[in-house]
């Protein structure tokens, strides 16, 4: 994930405070996301993780990215 993958949401955070926004977009997902040491795969099943240890599940629709298990059957 990189800054650019990030997309908006229906509640606009520069529009309160730029500043925190610029800091939470470059920081959050350009440098600590992009880190050596972990790969992807496991820097996405430790935010999965996360969020269903906090029943956070509605926010895992918005990290949905390729296929899904439904796509591949109806592919088949």
């Amino acid at each position: 994930m990189s800054t650019k993958d990030v997309k908006p949401t229906s509640f606009d955070l520069s529009t309160i405070s730029p500043e925190f926004a610029n800091l939470t977009k470059d920081l959050l997902f350009g440098d600590i996301w992009n880190r050596e040491g972990l790969s992807q795969r496991d820097k996405s099943l430790i935010t999965i993780t996360s969020l269903v240890s906090q029943n956070r599940i509605e926010q895992m629709a918005s990290l949905q990215k390729g296929i899904t298990r439904n796509n591949k059957k109806k592919l088949k």
